[in-house]
């Protein structure tokens, strides 16, 4: 979140994700008149999911401008950060990734996702 604030100046970026409740994805940012959400895994390679988490997600696909996945995973010791499409999921096919845990390529993609 402290990368996403200090490097997208005018957004606002928060937290929506509800520790009662399952279902909301971690973040909504805000820019560009356009709004996105985000759903923060990590996978080593596993990861878990709630069924309501990925209905909403793909709900949101498909209603909203923009609603992804950001997975932060570790296989064989290869670190890889992706961005998934809710219709991706099953197959976790990303639409796009780097190499390694990098928090400044994920927030220069969801500002080219914000000024596209």
């Amino acid at each position: 979140m402290r990368e996403l604030r200090d490097r997208l100046p005018g957004f606002v970026c928060q937290r929506i994700e509800d520790r009662f409740t399952s279902g909301w994805p971690d973040v909504e940012v805000i820019g560009c008149g356009r709004t996105s959400y985000w759903e923060v895994k990590c996978a080593d390679p596993a990861w878990k999911s709630h069924g309501i988490q990925e209905l909403t997600m793909l709900r949101l696909a498909a209603s909203s401008f923009h609603a992804r996945y950001i997975f932060f995973r570790e296989k064989k010791g290869i670190k890889q950060t992706m961005i998934v499409h809710p219709n991706d999921l099953e197959n976790l096919l990303p639409e796009a990734w780097t190499a390694g845990f990098d928090q400044r390529w994920l927030v220069e993609h969801i500002r080219k996702v914000h000024q596209a």
